[in-house]
């Protein structure tokens, strides 16, 4: 049985909304600009080089820690 969300608010916060991810956006356009055939292949390698570095919060977190979870 599907779950009824008729009386419930839905809020969808994007990645680049709950974190600070400026620096990965800024590798990624500033080689788009010069080679867009490799643009993703070095944001994933920037990705890759720092995943088991913490995110800094970004604009939305404060939003989604105001929420109470069930």
């Amino acid at each position: 049985m599907p779950l009824d969300l008729s009386n419930t608010l839905v809020v969808g916060i994007s990645a680049t909304a709950l974190f600070d991810m400026a620096e990965s956006d800024q590798i990624f356009r500033k080689t788009f600009e010069s080679d867009p055939d490799t643009a993703i292949e070095k944001y994933r390698e920037f990705m890759l080089a720092h995943e088991d570095e913490p995110l800094k919060p970004g604009t939305g977190y404060p939003l989604n820690q105001s929420f109470t979870w069930p």
